[in-house]
């Protein structure tokens, strides 16, 4: 095997590891996000059961607000690396 084949190897080999490894990032925070969103709709809840209507619906809306902004922001970035690549911009230069 030539010493450019083992080079190219290694580096695709290098590739899919952190390619995997941010998958499993992106999938932990998915995980983490849903959790914390779960929490503040408790806590939300909790509120308006013990009298604070107001703090309630608060705690909710910035809740969903964060949740809405967060889809927003991600498919706009989608959007635009679509955009760079149908357009052959290098987007890492």
């Amino acid at each position: 095997m030539r010493m450019a084949d083992k080079q190219a190897e290694r580096r695709a080999d290098a590739e899919r590891k952190a390619l995997a490894r941010d998958s499993r990032r992106a999938y932990a925070g998915l995980i983490f996000a849903f959790a914390l969103s779960l929490f503040m709709l408790a806590i939300g809840a909790y509120l308006i059961i013990w009298g604070n209507p107001w703090l309630g619906a608060a705690a909710i809306g910035i809740n969903h607000a964060g949740l809405v902004g967060i889809f927003v922001y991600v498919a706009n970035a989608r959007r635009r690396e679509r955009e760079r690549k149908a357009s052959g911009v290098n987007p890492s230069a």
